[in-house]
């Protein structure tokens, strides 16, 4: 829009009461309160208990009393009778200047630029360089060379577009310029792209059927196990979880599945927002269709890529492979259509992404837990494919090429898909065979205990002159020693995963059933037709019971640190 002004009248610009950015700053607040409180209702699966917990009350407090301090700052800054700005013919006058000055003589400020931080609108004025001002602007503006800001957060987007018009003409006057002149305004050419976006796509509806469909797939689930913070992986993986070895037994499904699995609240919720911010510009740059490209084939090309790293260990769950692929499109897209973005917006939106790819990648290194092949796998397929398909910022390319660009591209993700899948290493861990374990070390472990019971009741049978010597004997090699090969047995097919804190007890039982096996097994004699009998191999047999009391002394050593060590982790569980 061209703003033309010939006059240096006075202007004054009255902040907006309730105006658009400042009900989306309280609605973040506010929604930041509301999350913050559902997360710790959420935390222990015991809602009733958590709201009578006075450490619940106590957070509220705290939290609602810090939102009500930042309410009442936001909604001092709408205050109509607090102008934003005064124009003058000389100056820009304006308590909200950022730093010391509160006043910008017209002959001193040498350009004024549009700058975005989290969403915000600022005007950033630059210095002529021999002005006095720079010795006013404090610590912070000399430290870093930074101009003067101005924030717009008080004004509509109209109102905002208008002040930068009117800064701009009186600009452009004092500089001697022809008040004919068309004057280029950054924040109404934002205005404008944003209208043609809305245009292309009024409702992203692809985008808001991903995220409906992710979130009740996790309520779904965290129903199914009763905890909405965290989901077991062996849940997860038998809900259609990512895992080497599961996908190299045939079940390719789980590369697309796994996308909309996620292991509690805050990953469910992160990708979310991530997929929010992300997802509703890219559907409206290149349409329903050639975004679900984009989104669906970067998840499947990073879940592919995780089966030669993460996936070869653990379940790896969650959209952020996806995510990080709309991510790099959005990013090719703005820089391939960056004569046409405005470019303050183009600015903002590429350091932005570039930092959140960065800092989610560095994340990723230096944390354990995080999948980064499924993000570096997504990052990289986006990006390709963005630069495959065409946006409709150009329509005239979209049309003419999106017919044959969208097979060419789902032939890439499909060829890249397959690759990645078929060159992965052989999975280091059967992950369903280590959850399958779970089970049956409990099956195990609860045989063996009976199995010790009813040794224990034979004996006392023995004393009490119930059973005789040799029917004990019998019982031994007829009874018990067949019982233990079948402990045995299911112990030989559990299979845990390294590190785990019970291998130790795991191992005891193991070498303890092996003993009593072969002691229970062995014949005997009964010298003279009675007494006690007499092992075939005595030497083996004192042995053997030399062997049990050791390895009962070790059984009962690693079971109480496995105990310990459970109690450590339940005090430390929320």
């Amino acid at each position: 829009m061209e703003h033309k002004q010939t006059t240096l009248d006075n202007q004054t610009f009255y902040p907006a009461r309730n105006s658009g950015t400042q009900r989306k700053m309280l609605l973040g607040l506010w929604s930041g309160l509301g999350l913050g409180a559902l997360m710790w209702l959420l935390r222990s699966g015991d809602i009733a208990k958590e709201l009578t917990s006075p450490p619940f009350w106590i957070f509220i407090g705290i939290m609602a009393l810090l939102c009500l301090a930042m309410h009442a700052y936001l909604t001092s800054q709408s205050n109509p009778k607090q102008p934003v700005a005064i124009l003058t013919a000389n100056a820009l006058e304006s308590q909200r200047l950022m730093g010391k000055v509160k006043r910008l003589p017209w002959t001193e400020i040498e350009t004024v630029s549009v700058m975005r931080q989290q969403g915000q609108a600022y005007l950033q004025f630059a210095i002529r360089e021999s002005s006095p001002i720079h010795e006013q602007r404090g610590f912070w503006g000399t430290m870093f060379g930074r101009g003067i800001s101005l924030p717009l957060s008080g004004l509509d987007e109209p109102e905002q577009a208008q002040l930068l018009g009117a800064i701009n003409t009186r600009l452009h006057l004092h500089q001697g310029g022809n008040p004919d002149t068309p004057l280029p305004n950054e924040l109404e050419e934002e205005r404008a792209f944003h209208q043609k976006l809305k245009s292309l796509g009024p409702t992203p509806w692809v985008t808001w059927a991903l995220i409906a469909t992710n979130i009740v797939v996790w309520i779904g689930v965290s129903l199914s196990v009763g905890n909405f913070m965290q989901t077991p992986a062996d849940k997860l993986l038998a809900v259609g979880g990512n895992a080497a070895s599961a996908v190299q037994n045939g079940e390719w499904w789980r590369l697309l599945s796994a996308l909309f699995l996620h292991g509690g609240f805050m990953h469910v919720a992160m990708n979310m927002l991530g997929l929010y911010s992300v997802g509703m510009l890219l559907e409206r740059i290149y349409g329903p269709r050639l975004f679900a490209i984009i989104y669906l084939g970067s998840g499947l090309v990073g879940s592919a890529l995780s089966l030669s790293y993460a996936a070869q260990t653990a379940v790896s769950v969650g959209a952020s492979g996806a995510v990080f692929g709309a991510t790099g499109a959005l990013l090719v897209a703005l820089f391939q259509h960056r004569d046409t973005v405005p470019k303050a917006l183009g600015k903002s939106n590429i350091s932005g992404l570039a930092f959140f790819i960065l800092y989610s990648l560095l994340q990723g290194f230096t944390h354990a837990g995080i999948d980064n092949a499924a993000h570096i796998g997504g990052l990289v397929s986006g990006c390709i494919l963005a630069a495959i398909l065409p946006g409709r910022l150009d329509m005239e390319r979209f049309l003419s090429t999106q017919s044959t660009r969208a097979p060419v591209a789902i032939i890439a993700v499909l060829l890249a898909t397959a690759g990645l899948a078929l060159i992965a290493p052989p999975a280091a861990l059967d992950q369903q065979h280590i959850f399958a374990s779970n089970s049956l070390v409990t099956q195990a472990f609860q045989a063996f205990e009976d199995g010790a019971k009813a040794l224990k009741k034979e004996s006392e049978d023995l004393r009490d002159g119930k059973l005789t010597e040799r029917e004990v004997d019998d019982r031994s090699r007829t009874v018990f020693a067949p019982q233990f090969r079948h402990i045995s047995d299911l112990l030989a097919e559990v299979k845990l995963r390294p590190g785990d804190p019970r291998e130790a007890v795991l191992e005891d039982v193991r070498t303890i059933t092996a003993l009593m096996i072969e002691t229970l097994a062995m014949e005997a004699s009964f010298p003279d037709g009675g007494g006690k009998p007499v092992p075939a191999d005595p030497e083996r047999s004192a042995q053997i019971e030399k062997e049990l009391a050791q390895a009962g002394e070790r059984f009962a050593t690693d079971m109480a640190e496995l105990k310990a060590l459970a109690a450590k982790q339940k005090a430390k569980a929320p």
